[in-house]
């Protein structure tokens, strides 16, 4: 599949619930522009902190105690992939 299905959870309740805030904060200015723009930076920054910064560098490892199950090795050809990157 090439597109991931929408949990109806976000769907039908972070989504409408993200709006009304955004929209209140908005209506009641509560935030002005340099509190978006710095809203801006830390989300990318923590981003890149926590999605590249943890998860590919502090938290990866070979010897892991926690390695995956050969059956979620074998789905979607994982290991062929793997090989195919080792040999470039």
């Amino acid at each position: 599949m090439t597109f991931a299905m929408i949990d109806s959870t976000v769907l039908f309740l972070h989504c409408p619930i993200g709006v009304y805030y955004m929209h209140y904060v908005v209506t009641n200015g509560l935030a002005q522009g340099m509190d978006w723009l710095l809203a801006i930076i830390y989300l990318l920054s923590a981003m890149v902190v926590v999605g590249n910064g943890l998860t590919y560098k502090v938290l990866a490892g070979r010897d892991s105690n926690y390695p995956f199950d050969a059956k979620e090795m074998a789905r979607f050809h994982v290991m062929g992939k793997m090989g195919k990157l080792r040999n470039k």
